[in-house]
């Protein structure tokens, strides 16, 4: 039996099993299923094109199953009312709207685009991408009951992000073996950073902030800039929400010190600013024929020929490798855009705006400690992750770009979601 063979038995027997416990506790295969669904060695079914092959991670296996398990739940009556949310409409139009581009791209392909590269299959595998974060956010918002499990997903999370603290003093060939923590360590940070607000013990406050900037310092140390904006965006919005006052007052000593080393430097770009500036540069993300600037210049270009729909799900790669020097925009906005056209792009805002005014709605309302910690911790993550969106897509992955392997890496963000509508509807509840 080769690797492939047993990674779909091992595989399929962890998805028949999960489907056993999605049956008798949604809740805590909700639990089991952010336990799981970073694994990256079990490759259930292997998919095959004519350049490359891609795998079926656990994360969308259980996805597919735990998905399909609550939904013919809702089939049979009693149909209780889904959690309300302003980003449920918005999210459920996302996935007609990508069916809608794909319909109206068949027979359609630009005669300049070679149509060997124009795959139905990566077509539905890209509207795929887009249903099951979708179906995670709503099975999350509506099959976790009670604060006692939303604690219970917070510690898991905290604990599993504890191995990204040795990131940084690790080899670079060990790394690999503990690389799926960080994205733990990224979803527990603004977590840990507003829970620190709330505690008076200097030790467990330190234990807190470090966990808290772990993310920040390995992407400086890396030099992965996804990972530092990601992380001071998330930090910012903390700060700001849990002492507006306190960060008001360092914004004078902030900027004191920025000018004390402008004068000291003689540059207004300090050190370490100007450091990953130059990383950055010579990764060829900044500047340049390939730079940001050009492939936003590219993708526009080939937009403003499909602005309604756009080219079809999963085709940005065909467009860009025949229009641009690299086959991907390199921007959640874009690569929406393009692949689903200014239609698609609305709906994507409209979901952000529909977020940020769920999150601090549910701020707002809430007076569980824990529950204002979630809420503080997601809205500082989220912005993070739509300030990061201009450099990839890490809301909505792009099959072409390594999509099925990033929704192992965040897939958290969308349990998060639906425990923040969850915990909202809790505190409605309540009153």
């Amino acid at each position: 039996m080769n690797a492939t063979t047993t990674g779909t038995v091992v595989g399929l027997f962890i998805a028949a099993s999960f489907g056993l416990l999605c049956r008798r506790d949604m809740r805590r295969a909700v639990i089991a299923f952010v336990a799981l669904g970073w694994v990256p060695f079990i490759r259930v079914f292997e998919l095959a094109g004519s350049r490359i092959t891609q795998s079926l991670l656990l994360v969308e296996v259980l996805s597919t199953v735990m998905i399909a398990v609550w939904w013919l739940g809702r089939v049979r009556p009693p149909r209780p009312p889904l959690a309300p949310s302003e980003v449920n409409r918005p999210l459920l139009l996302m996935i007609p709207l990508s069916l809608l581009s794909l319909a109206w791209n068949l027979g359609g392909v630009d005669p300049n685009v070679p149509a060997q590269n124009v795959k139905l299959m990566v077509s539905l595998g890209q509207v795929l991408l887009i249903a099951w974060p979708v179906g995670l956010y709503f099975v999350a918002a509506n099959a976790i009951p009670d604060t006692r499990t939303m604690r219970t997903i917070v510690t898991l999370v905290a604990v599993m992000a504890l191995p990204s603290l040795s990131l940084v003093f690790l080899p670079v060939e060990w790394r690999s073996y503990v690389g799926w923590s960080i994205y733990f360590g990224l979803a527990a940070s603004p977590l840990c950073f507003a829970a620190s607000f709330d505690t008076r013990a200097p030790a467990r406050k330190l234990g807190l902030w470090i966990l808290a900037v772990s993310p920040l310092v390995y992407g400086i140390a890396i030099g992965k800039a996804f990972l530092y904006v990601t992380t001071v965006i998330a930090l910012m919005v903390v700060a700001f929400l849990k002492g507006k006052k306190s960060l008001l007052a360092a914004a004078p000593l902030a900027l004191g010190l920025y000018l004390l080393v402008v004068v000291a430097s003689g540059s207004f770009v300090p050190w370490p600013v100007g450091e990953l500036i130059d990383i950055e540069q010579k990764q060829q993300s900044w500047g340049g024929r390939s730079g940001r600037v050009a492939l936003a210049a590219d993708s526009l270009r080939i937009w403003a020929r499909h602005p309604i729909f756009g080219v079809g799900p999963g085709n940005s790669w065909p467009y860009m490798h025949r229009y641009s020097v690299i086959d991907t925009p390199h921007n959640q906005y874009l690569n929406l855009l393009l692949e689903f056209g200014i239609v698609g792009l609305a709906c994507f805002l409209w979901f952000i705006i529909g977020a940020l005014r769920t999150g601090v709605d549910a701020l707002r309302r809430a007076r569980d400690p824990l529950h204002r910690t979630l809420v503080t911790g997601w809205l500082g993550l989220f912005s993070g992750m739509v300030v990061s969106g201009l450099t990839g897509d890490f809301v909505f992955h792009s099959i072409r770009n390594g999509g099925l392997d990033l929704f192992s890496a965040f897939y958290l963000q969308w349990i998060f979601l639906g425990m923040v509508v969850a915990a909202a509807e809790i505190e409605r509840g309540g009153q």
